[in-house]
């Protein structure tokens, strides 16, 4: 065996150890389930080799919404499994067990799924350039690959859109408009101290007169200094008025989300609004090499696309986000 293999075979020991060992002691109920919910939605797109897909924009909603709905399906049964697991505040020393051997699994698959995305994206772009390094290509030669290579950019596409719209689905739209608030008042909080301090003709002489007790430094700086003595004050008492208003809109926001459907509602408009985005930006990206390839304005350029549309192409819902973009309808 070569040093490559040799040292790959290591590597992935060692991970696959280590993940066991974190899923023993977290047990399932705090270890994600990351693994199992992503590879049934990866299995099926398997289906799309054998199921025939309707020629033109069709074939885009069709695969969109059965996509949406499977995804839907599978965060909701993840969530009702963990929940009922969650309720249950004493068990049984059997049930702990099995709780910890569960969340060992758990954390491999977690584990095999974090390598096998990134070994396939790695994998995925070497292919599709004229020239692959020399120690791949026993991987490329293998029929492992040659079935795995028409499949294995899905596998990176569903994760990342499972990890984005999870993501919104478990901070929630209240929560985001909460979180964004309380951002754009820090920042108002800052530039506000900085204009109060330089702006405001009272406040303004008060950092001039500090500035001019400091001798230790050059006018330009002992203006700096002074000016900005007082700006930090001045953010200092807005940040702590805006820290109490933030505390305060957080118990009743609190209060508001312990009603299960608003909580659910708020969900739900964020995950909605998470997927858009993420259909939206991958749209927007297949739209853009395929643009750059029907324009043909620079051969480097065009180049580069056409590898990029190998890749986006390699796998079946990739492709069919690819050929049926809705947004190539501005190009025709």
């Amino acid at each position: 065996m070569s040093t490559v293999g040799i040292i790959l075979i290591s590597a992935a020991s060692a991970i696959g150890v280590a993940a066991i060992i974190y899923g023993l002691i977290r047990k399932s109920s705090r270890v994600s389930w990351l693994g199992w919910q992503v590879l049934p939605l990866f299995a099926l797109t398997f289906l799309l080799d054998v199921i025939p897909l309707p020629a033109g924009m069709p074939s885009f909603w069709i695969t969109a919404g059965v996509f949406l709905g499977a995804l839907g399906l599978d965060l909701l049964l993840g969530g009702l499994i963990r929940s009922r697991v969650m309720k249950c505040e004493q068990p049984s020393k059997n049930l702990v067990r099995w709780s910890r051997v569960s969340g060992a699994v758990c954390a491999l698959m977690n584990a095999v799924l974090l390598v096998g995305v990134l070994a396939g994206v790695a994998l995925s772009v070497c292919y599709v350039l004229p020239t692959v390094p020399g120690f791949l290509a026993p991987v490329y030669a293998s029929p492992v690959w040659r079935f795995l290579s028409k499949h294995i950019y899905d596998l990176f596409v569903i994760t990342a859109c499972f990890l984005f719209v999870r993501m919104g689905l478990r901070v929630g739209f209240v929560r985001a408009i909460y979180t964004l608030l309380m951002f754009a008042l820090t920042f108002a909080s800052f530039f506000g101290a900085i204009l109060l301090a330089t702006r405001v003709k009272v406040f303004a002489g008060w950092g001039t007169a500090l500035a001019g007790k400091i001798k230790f430094v050059g006018p330009a700086a002992a203006s700096v200094l002074g000016h900005g003595l007082f700006a930090f004050l001045f953010f200092a008492v807005l940040f702590a008025v805006v820290m109490l208003f933030g505390w305060l809109l957080h118990k009743g926001l609190r209060r508001m989300l312990d009603c299960r459907a608003l909580g659910m509602i708020s969900a739900i408009l964020l995950f909605l609004i998470f997927l858009a985005v993420f259909l939206a930006v991958m749209c927007a990206l297949y739209y853009g090499v395929y643009f750059l390839i029907a324009r043909d304005a620079q051969p480097t350029v065009t180049l580069a696309a056409k590898y990029a549309e190998r890749l986006f192409t390699s796998s079946p819902l990739s492709a069919a986000f690819y050929n049926y973009n809705p947004l190539l309808l501005f190009l025709r």
